[in-house]
């Protein structure tokens, strides 16, 4: 798809070839050639799912974000981005979607790695119902109320020969809803459009708890055996008995053990820093894993890199282990943890230990488990034989 071509004078220009068959010339002055190689791998990534009508990823749109103006406005004259929106109160043009939400979110340096990814999803949705080319001042509230009705029969993943086809969750859809009146919103503040067609759209709770599911002793005990070696298992351990998000146990490093005080440091990107006991359960596999880590090794997974997809390698060693599979792997695994214990300990000391607030735990983690149910049937004795009487 593309090529790099030297010139005398020691610059490099990528000649790629678009879709319409016609090579053009992306310049990139004077680079060395390792440089210009990433260059050709990531403009040919991009330019790839550009024409195959998908969003770039987010690392993609990291890269795209820390490039020049100028390399950028070369890229789009050659169709693989959109240009850069420059939105000035007295412009009178009002951009496509695709366009106006690629600029957008090129703007929202402010956001988490994490949340811009969620906005990206929201633009997929975005543009493949109402098509990337359409001017956003032709949205209507009734366009975006039709959009909405999509989403509750979007199928994200077909059905197979043993799975069922799978469709967005009411609690996904409101987030995407709600994702989509902060695009538009901007759009009203920049004058671009009179008002949001979003803004009459009804959202329901956030809230899931259909994939809620409870982890207990037992079944985690059979999955630490299923693990092939101690990296896995403290992982495991790390959510199951210390509580931390899949983001905090990979970069958790030896450095944030405090041993002396049993004591972790965890450095979260969402929530700051805060201190959680080294419990009881979860001390051993930190003891095993320290005594078996390489010399020189920074990070407590070792070898694991931060990008690893935890859940998905996690769920093979439930299915090993013989324990039924769950949704949201490490989310369960930490609403396990809180609803344990919220029994023992005071609401304020799980939220400073797992890094969320009373509202959040009950919204979202605190679980109604099978043991409740078995002690709510046992009535004590006394009570028994005072209904007896």
């Amino acid at each position: 798809m593309a090529s790099i071509t030297k010139k005398a004078n020691g610059r490099k220009v990528i000649q790629l070839v678009c879709p319409d068959g016609k090579r053009r010339s992306i310049r990139l002055g004077k680079i060395d050639m390792a440089g210009a190689k990433d260059y050709k791998h990531m403009i040919e990534a991009i330019a790839s799912r550009r024409w195959g009508g998908l969003p770039p990823t987010l690392p993609q749109v990291e890269w795209l974000n820390e490039l020049t103006d100028d390399v950028h406005e070369r890229l789009a004259s050659c169709g693989v981005v959109s240009s850069r929106i420059r939105i000035k109160l007295d412009e009178n043009r009002v951009p496509p979607l695709g366009e106006f939400i690629d600029g957008y979110l090129a703007k929202r340096t402010d956001l988490k790695r994490s949340t811009l990814e969620q906005y990206s999803y929201t633009r997929r949705l975005l543009v493949e119902h109402f098509k990337a080319d359409t001017d956003i001042g032709d949205i209507t509230p009734a366009d975006a109320e039709d959009w909405q009705r999509w989403m509750k029969a979007y199928v994200w993943k077909p059905a197979s020969d043993t799975t069922e086809a799978v469709t967005l969750a009411p609690a996904t859809i409101s987030k995407h809803t709600k994702r989509a009146k902060t695009i538009f919103g901007y759009a009203v503040k920049a004058r671009l459009i009179a008002e949001n067609p979003m803004d009459g759209i009804k959202c329901s709770g956030e809230v899931n708890r259909d994939r809620d599911h409870f982890i207990d002793r037992d079944e985690a005990e059979k999955i630490l055996d299923s693990c092939p070696d101690h990296i896995y298992r403290l992982a495991f351990a790390l959510g199951r008995y210390g509580g931390l998000r899949m983001c905090e146990i990979l970069t958790l490093e030896w450095s944030d053990c405090n041993w002396a005080d049993n004591e972790l440091i965890v450095r979260s990107p969402k929530t700051g820093t805060r201190y959680v006991p080294m419990f009881a359960e979860l001390r051993p596999y930190l003891d095993q894993s320290h005594e078996l880590a390489d010399d020189g090794a920074k990070r407590c997974l070792g070898r694991l890199a931060v990008t690893t997809n935890l859940g998905v390698q996690m769920m093979r060693y439930v299915r090993q282990a013989g324990v039924k599979e769950w949704k949201k792997p490490f989310q369960n695994l930490r609403a396990t943890r809180r609803t344990e214990l919220e029994e023992e300990f005071p609401s304020h000391v799980c939220d400073a230990w797992l890094g969320h607030s009373t509202k959040v735990a009950k919204g979202h983690y605190l679980q109604v488990t099978k043991a409740h149910l078995e002690r709510a049937i046992a009535a004590p004795e006394k009570a028994v034989q005072k209904a007896v009487q």
